[in-house]
């Protein structure tokens, strides 16, 4: 496989993934660097057993776990600097879904940004985190409506 054509295809996505997870734009392209070291030392042991994006995931998710492990940042810790464009209403309205985020278990948070942030399908979630389909499905449902629940009457 060409690590250059890999690169330019996931790069995004994986900044993406890395952003959401530890909200900091400096420690989000450092880990996105470590994860396509590991990806380039890694990919003549690639062996297929699931696809290239879910294999490049899962070395960005347990990236980013030892990062968060290493300097102890819970998280669900969010900051709000990063809502800085657009209007103030829209704004208000993705701070009040942080907000209700942050209350979430991070098991159901982990499932909400995997599925709507990043856009992976039931199975591709249940092989990143081994777990179940059904388990994503459930979990996704239940994340869901607690995610209803903390948001509570609010309509934005």
């Amino acid at each position: 496989m060409d690590f250059d054509k890999i690169y330019k295809k996931y790069k995004d996505a994986v900044y993406n993934y890395v952003f959401w997870r530890v909200y900091n734009e400096e420690d989000a392209i450092d880990i996105t660097q470590e994860v396509f070291v590991k990806v380039y030392k890694g990919l003549d042991g690639f062996q297929g057993r699931s696809s290239i994006k879910t294999w490049i995931f899962s070395i960005a998710h347990n990236t980013v776990l030892n990062f968060l492990t290493r300097k102890k940042i819970d998280e669900n810790d969010i900051e709000v600097h990063f809502l800085s464009d657009g209007s103030y209403k829209r704004m208000e309205v993705r701070i009040k879904v942080l907000r209700a985020m942050e209350k979430l278990s991070p098991e159901h948070m982990e499932i909400l940004k995997l599925y709507y942030f990043d856009g992976f399908s039931y199975k591709e979630i249940a092989k990143l985190l081994k777990i179940s389909t059904g388990t994503v499905k459930s979990r996704l449902n239940r994340a869901k409506t607690s995610l209803r629940e903390n948001l509570g009457d609010f309509h934005g």
